[in-house]
């Protein structure tokens, strides 16, 4: 599989080797690029799917076999005018296979020993009908294959020809073109992505989870191995109390030798006892292996479970670097709602998949507790065990202390012993039956730990099938993705993204060096924390050099009673220094389980913590694509204002231009009129000569008159005539200069067009282009009309000026006779000539008009056109406006929201848990800004929902109320009880007071006087005495549990105002909007994780405060035994002293 990981990694350095340039955002090209890796990740098939679905009418192209490597040295294409050669060059003749595969459509060619790493992984074609040339290598039943891929767009023939070395393909390309992608594919590929991103975050977030679990297993084994070594420690006691007690009998043995008897009994029965001891501690030792086994397996068990999650996460790495390398990687959209289908169900398998995983794994986290839950009742067994040799060791005592007595009583050994010896006979009894629970309760521990690690195993089981569940889930997505293969091909122009990609990657190392920082500050405060547990362990060594000191001092009372000193006073005092010791020993271990929680506690609150800047920098992350998005639309927009700039100069030169053209046409004009004036001057002339004429009645003179007129009147045609040349030369070139500023106006408008697509200023320049080129039309349009009509007026003028002399002429010639006729005949002649002249020039005229007219109508047709173009690029520019004023609300509601909660963050960072609370406050914010689209709908049920739910809320938090006022009330009644109780306290310190006192006057009645009367009667009132304290002290709690009491009525106060502010809160919530309402529930939630976190923070404070009382009240307790002490000795030195007086 290793080339064709190869092959996937060529492909993912082809991708990236893109331009960044034509790309959008960084954002939309992340998110498709997310949805096409998923898939395109997926194509890799194995080879033998691909010869099932080869076509029967490719046919193959095989050649000897059993040959060694054959090196694929080069892959190339040319273009040719109608079809694509494809060239594929090897070291020596090849034997290959050729094969077609549809959708996507694909040309494989297999070459039998064919090695392609030499070779371009990869050949970019990309002309319509073929996309890439891609190279894979594998092997199949032992032998090595050159697979090289060709993709197309369409559908295209081919043919397949061998020259020497050399693989020729000959493809179609007849559909050479490039292919674009639409606004509704588009469109529908980012909703694809977005889903594809979704799967990923709860993918993202299951992770997370397993992760949790397994630091709750590592907090298990922590636990279970505590245990444990508490458990030999206790062990160890026993064993050593077992020693003590050897010792003490053999004490007691060597200074009873006159009652040697009793003494033997007593000696064998605590011998037994001894054995007891020791088979009770043998089984323990064993529990304690068998747990260290246990605890060995469940390492064993947690290193597997750490393996399939580092597995997993190696297998999310492995997705993640493959999702990042074919970012680039795009697919057609005209995928069917058949294959979306398919994807969703596939998806929906794999969710199901990894959800049975996960019930598996949370069943071992189970399995895991179940067998914390048998090791705690083990330990708890022990310590059953540890009290019953305590009690049975106390019970010898007494029997020690009753043989004692019964030694000196005369007359009732006999009885006394019997009585002794049943009563040890019970013990014995009681004693095996003490070791028979024990070995019950071991066995049935054990029982319950095969069926837990029985249970644990079929839990991992579940858990290997699952994830084969979920990699054949896998196996069938790549097979199902191929069906989308075809994305992928026309999304490469967009890849240029990826260099604003790589920049937001920078700026998220940036943010991830922030988050660094803070993690920094987290590990200071818990150094900080660590630096308070080392001190309260340190209080912890001081308590327990204190209990070592009191050991010392119980030992050299042991000591004193070995020496022979047959001493109550002493015995009472080493039990009531026994009793202090295990209750100091309790109060340690107490005050480490406190610490042990209170320690958990802030290292949730610190994994809390990184959650939170996790979060946030996640947020901040979105918040710099959004900015950055808006950044390049300010940019576009920006050079769409110089364009629209350069158009405007543009627009004001032609207009000068069109101003200086018709100045000239306005001066040709005036020379025209110029002239025409002038011809009327000399037609009037004409007419005011020959009145003359015919007044003078001369012929001769008129004639003369008549040619002068008419040289004068052929010299103003002339004249005219060149005027009209003059005017047609200049109407040619206004025309030439007319289209050619017709061709500049239709590439502004299409300039203007363009632009207008793109933004507002465009728009308004469009439309300033337009009105202008419309009165620049209609002005063309007057000036081409108005020539040709002054034209035609100016002939008709002409023509009915000549009618006028002529019929004149005439007139003039009837009147001068036949000379004068034949001349005006002649003139006639000349006049009709020229009148056909200007017919004919009038029918060229209009010909020309007629021309004219139509290629006005063309230009119409095509303004028509540009115009339709417009009213396109109107509705495109209108469409992205709105685009970009919803991109920048969105970008502005972002940013206002993200920097409500990071101050929000920041106000409320100073207490332990309120990040956790604002980081979920933030989550929630966003989770409801993305779905506030989609929550639209629902308003109105949520908004009943939300009310019934808080009505359900009141109601609850008002029996809360009750129940905690109840219970208020019931702790003021036990405290002022325990505050009445003053008087029993000091009746207890009497009493106590009297006993040692009695205990004194014992001590020196029995040095004084061997009287058993007397000794009976002060055992008997000391007993009483015992009794009446044993009933006092069960009748009235000590401070401690006086101060406890109080902290709970402060505690229970302090959750009833909590209670009342939330129960006002609630109240208040009824009343207002659905939104509102949702928000705070949200904000309410937050809140109460918050005071959780707080109650946990004062249950660690006050279980400190417990701790310190109860250091307190040991070390009182301490003083008082040293205090007692002390008394001993003195009344010790005292009764010595009355001894030698005596």
């Amino acid at each position: 599989m290793e080339p064709a990981h190869a092959t996937l990694r060529s492909k993912v350095d082809g991708l990236a080797s893109f331009d960044a340039a034509e790309v959008g955002g960084a954002r939309s090209m992340r998110n498709l690029a997310r949805f096409a890796t998923i898939f395109s990740i997926l194509t890799a098939a194995p080879p033998g799917a691909f010869a099932q679905q080869r076509p029967p009418g490719d046919g193959d192209q095989k050649r000897n076999e059993n040959r060694g490597p054959v090196a694929i040295s080069s892959i190339g294409f040319e273009e040719g005018p109608n079809n694509t050669v494809i060239s594929i060059t090897t070291s020596e003749t090849p034997t290959f296979t050729v094969f077609k595969l549809v959708d996507p459509v694909r040309l494989l060619v297999d070459v039998a020993g064919g090695d392609v790493t030499v070779t371009t992984p990869r050949v970019q074609v990309r002309n319509g009908v073929i996309h890439d040339i891609e190279t894979a290598q594998f092997a199949s039943q032992g032998k090595t294959i050159g697979r090289i891929v060709i993709g197309f767009d369409v559908e295209a023939s081919y043919s397949v020809k061998t020259d020497g070395n050399t693989i020729r393909i000959v493809v179609d390309g007849a559909e050479r073109m490039s292919g674009k992608l639409g606004d509704a594919q588009s469109a529908e590929l980012v909703k694809k992505a977005q889903a594809a991103i979704e799967a990923e975050k709860q993918l993202r977030e299951e992770l997370l989870a397993a992760r949790s679990r397994e630091t709750t297993l590592v907090e298990s084994e922590r636990s279970a191995k505590n245990a444990l070594e508490q458990l030999q420690a206790e062990l160890d006691r026993v064993a050593a109390d077992s020693k003590r007690l050897q010792g003490l009998l053999d004490d007691v043995r060597s200074g009873r030798e006159s009652d040697s008897q009793l003494s033997e009994a007593a000696t064998r029965k605590a011998e037994e006892q001894r054995k007891t001891l020791e088979a009770a501690a043998e089984a323990a030792r064993q529990k304690v292996a068998a747990l260290s086994a246990e605890q060995e397996q469940l390492e064993a068990e947690r290193a597997a479970l750490k393996r399939a999650v580092n597995a997993a996460e190696k297998r999310k790495v492995e997705l993640s670097n493959a999702l990042s390398a074919e970012e680039a990687r795009r697919e057609a959209a005209r995928r069917s709602r058949q294959e979306e289908e398919q994807l969703a169900a596939a998806a929906k398998a794999a969710r199901v998949a990894e959800e049975t995983r996960i019930e598996a794994l949370r069943d071992a986290g189970s399995a895991e507790a179940d067998k914390n839950a048998a090791l705690a009742k083990a330990t708890k067994d022990a310590e059953q065990l540890r009290l019953d040799s305590a009690k049975s060791a106390t019970r010898v005592a007494e029997l020690e202390t009753a043989l004692a007595a019964a030694k000196k009583a005369e007359g009732a050994v006999g009885k006394t012993s019997s009585k002794l010896e049943a009563e040890l006979e019970k013990v014995k009894r009681e004693r095996d039956l003490a070791v028979k629970a024990a070995d019950k309760a071991k066995r049935d521990a054990e029982l319950d730990l095969s069926e837990k690690a029985d249970m644990h195993a079929s839990a991992l089981e579940r858990v290997r099938a699952a994830n084969d569940n979920l990699e054949a889930q896998l196996a069938d997505q790549k097979k199902q993705a191929t069906l989308a293969e075809r994305a992928k091909r026309t999304f490469e122009e967009k890849l240029e993204e990826s260099a604003r990609a790589i920049e937001a990657l920078k700026r998220r190392d940036d943010e991830r060096l922030e988050a660094e920082a803070e993690v920094a500050r987290l590990q200071k405060e818990r150094v900080q924390s660590a630096q308070r547990a080392r001190d309260l362990e340190r209080d912890n060594k001081a308590l327990l050099s204190k209990a070592e000191r009191l050991e010392a001092e119980k030992k050299s009372l042991e000591q004193a009673v070995a020496s022979g000193r047959k001493v109550d006073g002493i015995e009472d005092a080493l039990a009531s220094q026994t009793a202090e010791l295990a209750r100091i020993k309790g109060a340690i271990e107490a005050a480490r389980g406190e610490r042990t929680e209170a320690t958990r506690s802030r290292e949730a609150a610190e994994k809390e913590s990184d959650a939170v800047g996790v979060k946030l920098a996640r947020e901040r992350a979105d918040l710099a694509a959004v900015l950055q998005q808006k950044d390049l639309f300010s940019k576009e927009i920006a050079t769409l204002r110089d364009r629209r700039d350069s158009l405007s100069r543009d627009a004001s030169a032609e207009e000068q231009r069109l101003q200086t053209a018709q100045v000239r046409l306005k001066r040709l004009e005036g020379e025209r009129s110029a002239a025409e004036e002038k011809v009327a001057t000399l037609r009037q002339e004409v007419a005011r000569l020959e009145g003359a004429r015919r007044e003078e009645g001369s012929r001769d003179t008129l004639e003369d008159r008549l040619a002068a007129k008419n040289g004068e009147i052929a010299a103003k045609k002339t004249e005219i005539a060149a005027l009209q040349k003059a005017l047609s030369a200049e109407k040619t070139s206004g025309q030439e200069a007319l289209s050619e500023r017709d061709k500049r106006l239709n590439a502004a408008l299409e300039n203007a067009r363009a632009e207008a697509r793109k933004s507002e200023e465009g728009q308004k320049k469009l439309a300033q282009i337009e009105k202008f080129l419309a009165s620049q039309r209609a002005e063309i349009d007057k000036l081409r009309s108005g020539d040709k009509s002054g034209a035609l007026a100016q002939k008709e003028r002409e023509l009915a000026s000549l009618e006028k002399e002529l019929a004149a002429a005439r007139a003039q010639n009837e009147k001068s006779g036949p000379a004068v006729l034949q001349t005006a005949r002649a003139e006639l002649k000349a006049a009709e000539s020229r009148l056909g002249d200007l017919e004919t020039q009038l029918a060229r005229e209009q010909k020309a008009r007629t021309a004219a007219e139509q290629d006005l109508a063309d230009a119409r047709g095509q303004i028509g056109t540009l115009e339709a173009d417009a009213k396109v690029g109107k509705t495109e520019l209108a469409s992205a406006k709105r685009r970009i004023e919803e991109l920048t609300r969105l970008s502005a509601d972002a940013s206002g929201e993200v920097e409500r909660l990071e101050k929000k963050l920041a106000a409320s960072r100073a207490d332990s848990d309120g990040g956790k609370a604002i980081a979920d406050e933030l989550a929630e914010a966003k989770i409801a800004l993305r779905r506030a689209e989609k929550r639209l709908g629902e308003e109105q049920h949520a908004r009943a929902a939300d009310e019934k739910e808080a009505v359900a809320r009141v109601h609850r938090l008002e029996g809360e109320k009750d129940t905690l006022k109840a219970k208020i009330i019931a702790q003021e009644r036990a405290l002022a009880t325990a505050s009445s109780s003053g008087d029993s306290e000091k009746e207890l310190a009497r009493a106590r007071q009297k006993i040692a006192e009695l205990s004194r006057d014992l001590t020196i009645a029995r040095v004084q006087s061997k009287q058993s009367g007397e000794i009976e009667r002060l055992q008997a009132e000391k007993a009483k005495l015992q009794a009446e304290l044993a009933r006092r002290e069960k009748v009235a709690p000590d401070g401690v549990e006086l101060a406890k009491l109080r902290q709970e009525l402060a505690a229970a106060k302090s959750a009833e105002k909590s209670l009342e502010a939330d129960l006002a809160e609630a109240r208040q919530n009824r009343t207002e909007a659905a939104e509102l309402a949702r928000l705070s529930k949200a904000v309410r939630a937050a809140e109460a994780r918050a005071e959780t976190a707080e109650a946990r923070a004062e249950d660690a404070e006050e279980a400190g405060q417990k701790t310190r009382e109860a250091l307190n009240a040991a070390e009182a307790r301490a003083h008082s035994a040293e205090s007692a002490g002390q008394k001993t000795r003195e009344a010790l030195s005292a009764a010595e002293a009355r001894a030698h007086s005596a």
